[in-house]
Protein backbone atom coordinates (compact mmCIF):
# COMPACT_ATOMS: atom_id res chain seq x y z
CA UNK A 1 0.00 0.00 0.00
CA UNK A 2 2.95 2.09 -0.20
CA UNK A 3 2.25 5.12 -2.59
CA UNK A 4 -1.15 5.15 -2.83
CA UNK A 5 -3.18 8.03 -0.58
CA UNK A 6 -5.18 6.43 2.83
CA UNK A 7 -8.50 7.27 3.89
CA UNK A 8 -9.22 6.26 7.79
CA UNK A 9 -12.29 4.47 7.97
CA UNK A 10 -12.29 3.95 11.23
CA UNK A 11 -10.46 4.81 14.64
CA UNK A 12 -10.73 2.68 18.15
CA UNK A 13 -9.76 3.19 21.58
CA UNK A 14 -8.29 -0.45 22.10
CA UNK A 15 -5.55 -1.43 19.99
CA UNK A 16 -6.96 -5.27 20.17
CA UNK A 17 -10.38 -3.79 18.58
CA UNK A 18 -8.86 -1.81 16.16
CA UNK A 19 -6.60 -5.32 14.84
CA UNK A 20 -10.33 -7.36 14.68
CA UNK A 21 -11.16 -4.73 12.11
CA UNK A 22 -7.77 -5.15 10.30
CA UNK A 23 -8.53 -9.06 10.18
CA UNK A 24 -12.02 -8.28 9.11
CA UNK A 25 -11.07 -6.28 6.45
CA UNK A 26 -8.39 -8.49 5.01
CA UNK A 27 -10.21 -11.36 5.04
CA UNK A 28 -12.78 -9.56 2.83
CA UNK A 29 -10.04 -9.15 0.32
CA UNK A 30 -9.60 -4.86 1.55
CA UNK A 31 -5.96 -4.22 2.19
CA UNK A 32 -5.60 -1.96 5.15
CA UNK A 33 -3.20 -0.52 7.58
CA UNK A 34 -3.24 0.49 11.23
CA UNK A 35 -1.75 3.47 12.70
CA UNK A 36 -1.27 5.18 16.00
CA UNK A 37 -1.79 8.54 17.08
CA UNK A 38 -1.35 9.90 20.29
CA UNK A 39 -3.89 12.29 21.93
CA UNK A 40 -2.85 15.43 23.38
CA UNK A 41 -1.96 15.81 26.63
CA UNK A 42 -4.31 17.78 29.15
CA UNK A 43 -3.47 19.08 32.41
CA UNK A 44 0.04 17.46 32.23
CA UNK A 45 -1.21 13.74 31.66
CA UNK A 46 -0.87 12.01 28.45
CA UNK A 47 -4.12 10.73 27.11
CA UNK A 48 -3.83 6.92 25.64
CA UNK A 49 -3.09 6.70 22.25
CA UNK A 50 -5.87 6.05 19.34
CA UNK A 51 -5.43 3.02 16.81
CA UNK A 52 -6.64 3.83 13.14
CA UNK A 53 -7.43 1.38 10.92
CA UNK A 54 -7.06 2.93 7.14
CA UNK A 55 -7.64 1.57 3.61
CA UNK A 56 -6.80 2.64 -0.17
CA UNK A 57 -9.36 5.70 -1.00
CA UNK A 58 -11.06 3.69 -3.83
CA UNK A 59 -11.33 0.65 -0.98
CA UNK A 60 -13.52 2.83 1.89
CA UNK A 61 -16.74 2.48 0.71
CA UNK A 62 -16.54 -1.07 0.87
CA UNK A 63 -14.67 -1.11 4.17
CA UNK A 64 -16.81 0.82 6.09
CA UNK A 65 -20.05 -1.16 4.38
CA UNK A 66 -17.84 -4.21 5.75
CA UNK A 67 -16.94 -2.93 9.54
CA UNK A 68 -20.70 -1.75 9.30
CA UNK A 69 -22.36 -5.19 8.46
CA UNK A 70 -23.43 -7.99 11.22
CA UNK A 71 -22.01 -10.48 9.18
CA UNK A 72 -22.86 -13.26 12.41
CA UNK A 73 -25.63 -14.79 10.06
CA UNK A 74 -22.98 -15.50 7.58
CA UNK A 75 -20.45 -17.38 9.79
CA UNK A 76 -23.25 -18.98 11.68
CA UNK A 77 -22.75 -21.70 8.68
CA UNK A 78 -19.11 -22.42 9.30
CA UNK A 79 -18.06 -25.61 11.20
CA UNK A 80 -16.40 -23.13 13.72
CA UNK A 81 -19.90 -21.78 14.26
CA UNK A 82 -20.71 -25.46 16.09
CA UNK A 83 -17.79 -26.37 18.04
CA UNK A 84 -18.60 -30.09 19.94
CA UNK A 85 -19.37 -30.20 23.51
CA UNK A 86 -16.20 -30.71 25.43
CA UNK A 87 -15.59 -33.43 27.46
CA UNK A 88 -16.99 -32.38 30.68
CA UNK A 89 -20.21 -31.11 29.27
CA UNK A 90 -21.03 -34.57 28.48
CA UNK A 91 -23.13 -37.56 30.67
CA UNK A 92 -19.85 -39.62 31.94
CA UNK A 93 -22.29 -42.51 31.78
CA UNK A 94 -24.24 -42.32 28.22
CA UNK A 95 -22.04 -39.42 26.46
CA UNK A 96 -25.36 -37.49 25.62
CA UNK A 97 -25.22 -33.34 25.65
CA UNK A 98 -28.56 -33.16 27.76
CA UNK A 99 -27.21 -32.38 31.27
CA UNK A 100 -29.58 -30.31 32.96
CA UNK A 101 -28.54 -28.18 36.64
CA UNK A 102 -30.40 -29.73 39.42
CA UNK A 103 -30.75 -27.34 41.84
CA UNK A 104 -31.58 -27.95 45.69
CA UNK A 105 -33.55 -26.07 48.23
CA UNK A 106 -31.85 -22.40 49.06
CA UNK A 107 -30.00 -24.55 51.84
CA UNK A 108 -28.41 -26.62 50.34
CA UNK A 109 -27.47 -24.05 47.39
CA UNK A 110 -26.13 -21.90 49.90
CA UNK A 111 -24.24 -24.83 51.45
CA UNK A 112 -22.97 -25.46 48.23
CA UNK A 113 -21.83 -22.35 47.33
CA UNK A 114 -20.20 -21.97 50.99
CA UNK A 115 -18.09 -24.81 50.66
CA UNK A 116 -17.97 -24.44 46.80
CA UNK A 117 -19.24 -27.61 46.05
CA UNK A 118 -19.28 -28.46 42.74
CA UNK A 119 -22.57 -28.00 40.22
CA UNK A 120 -24.87 -30.63 40.41
CA UNK A 121 -26.05 -32.11 37.04
CA UNK A 122 -28.00 -34.60 35.88
CA UNK A 123 -29.06 -36.27 32.01
CA UNK A 124 -32.09 -36.29 31.01
CA UNK A 125 -31.48 -38.93 28.99
CA UNK A 126 -30.59 -41.75 31.24
CA UNK A 127 -31.65 -40.01 34.34
CA UNK A 128 -28.04 -40.44 36.25
CA UNK A 129 -26.60 -38.22 38.31
CA UNK A 130 -23.12 -36.26 37.78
Amino acid sequence: MTGDELEIVENYDSEYEASLAHAKLEAYGVSAKLLESRRTARHGAELPARTIVAVRCEDAAAAREILAGDHSAALADTPEGRLPPSPDELCKFCGAEELARVRGDVTVEALRWMFRMRKHWRCRRCGRDQ
